[in-house]
């Protein structure tokens, strides 16, 4: 369209004035006089392109406000994070969407999901008014006069949208990004290490960032996941529950299933591993008995499966094998080749990411194990793998109407 090439052209001819600006800096010779504007054929206007001086640092709200809510954004220009604060009012009025500054066509696509979004699940959302004919929606982005890499304000728009409707505050210490789906799915984005960097460097406290990044957040120095708490989110139920204060969204069947498998998370660090163990002897147990009646001998490792078996000789009990497991054995098993291919690739999704959360708890099952206490940080690092992992698992039972 006309608007993507206006958009494009900005781009290239901001670019250009830039890489001349530095030449000059390098050696201050005459260069190749260039043009830095483009005609519309149309109306035979000439449209001159400036270039934005780098934005100042955000303001950060001083207490939680009702439609104000904080995105992460990666400038194209500069390449680095950067805070962009979002402001939504809802008003009484004939039931207009109005977009103030200059939204880049990608940001305009990001209000419009969040406002069909809301628009489709008014009642789970708690909204009681028929704002898309009673009400007035306003939104405002700051720091437009920037461009910005990529659609990733979904979520944040969403956010601050559901606020202004219900008149929940937004908590003024959390930031967020991630594109939203009409079926409520957060997407990865790009630039989370920028984004996370400028977040933690502006005194955000919490992040939200797409479970689908979990890769890039892994990837993150230690001293930046110091500074911010980064929680992954798979919906926007997770971050309108967290992010809103006073606020839940109604639970789905799949949400009440998760809470009656989990319970409550604050518990005891040996019934927290019993639990997660448990799901995942089930899930090794039930996929595999699918492929083979025969799975233990086809389908365990040999040596694993030895391990085992000598574990159990020395029982006076004689449980099941695969109680006799730990982590190490339950890696073995999920990444071996036609295990992965066949069975748990379409559960897991990414081979490096599960192994390394199972690789994670083989210490702290040990510690608990020689009833060594564990630190404030690896009971969360405990709490937070095993409800992960343990989620991961039901909602692909659900999709398959299995029973774990």
């Amino acid at each position: 369209t006309k608007e993507d090439v206006e958009e494009y052209l900005t781009i290239a001819l901001e670019m250009r004035r830039r890489v001349k600006e530095q030449l000059k800096k390098i050696k201050p010779i005459e260069y190749w006089n260039t043009d830095f504007s483009y005609v519309d054929l149309k109306t035979s206007k000439e449209i001159f392109v400036s270039v934005p001086e780098q934005p100042a640092p955000v303001e950060l709200p001083e207490e939680p406000k009702i439609g104000v809510v904080m995105g992460l954004s990666v400038l194209t220009v500069y390449g680095n994070g950067v805070i962009q604060r979002f402001e939504v009012v809802a008003d009484r009025g004939k039931g207009k969407l109005i977009a103030l500054g200059s939204m880049m066509r990608v940001m305009r696509e990001s209000l419009k999901a969040a406002y069909e979004y809301v628009g489709h699940n008014q009642k789970k959302l708690g909204i009681d008014v028929d704002f898309k004919k009673d009400y007035d929606i306003t939104v405002l982005a700051t720091q437009m006069g920037v461009p910005k890499e990529g659609a990733s304000a979904g979520i944040t728009i969403l956010t601050g949208l559901v606020s202004a409707l219900t008149k929940r505050p937004v908590r003024n210490d959390v930031a967020m990004t991630g594109e939203i789906t009409l079926m409520g799915k957060i997407l990865p984005v790009s630039g989370i290490h920028e984004k996370i960097v400028a977040a933690a460097d502006a005194g955000i406290k919490t992040v939200y960032i797409p479970a689908g990044n979990e890769k890039d957040v892994q990837l993150l120095p230690p001293d930046i996941k110091k500074k911010v708490e980064i929680k992954l989110v798979s919906t926007v139920d997770e971050v309108l529950n967290d992010a809103l204060i006073g606020y839940k969204v109604a639970p789905t069947k799949e949400q009440e299933k998760l809470a009656e498998e989990f319970g409550e998370i604050e518990r005891e660090p040996h019934l927290i591993l019993r639990e997660l163990e448990n799901a995942i002897r089930r899930c090794i147990k039930f996929n595999l008995q699918k492929i083979s009646e025969n799975w233990w001998i086809e389908r365990i490792p040999p040596d694993v499966r030895q391990k085992a078996e000598e574990r159990r000789e020395k029982d006076e009990i004689k449980r099941d094998p695969i109680e006799y497991l730990d982590f190490t054995d339950y890696l073995k098993i999920i990444v071996r080749r036609d295990n992965w291919r066949e069975v748990f690739r379409e559960i897991f999704k990414d081979r490096e990411v599960i192994a390394a959360k199972l690789k994670e708890l083989e210490p702290l099952r040990n510690a608990i194990a020689h009833n060594r206490k564990l630190t404030e940080e690896e009971m969360e690092k405990l709490k937070v793998i095993s409800k992960d992992i343990i989620t991961t698992i039901i909602r692909r039972s659900t999709k398959k109407e299995v029973k774990v």
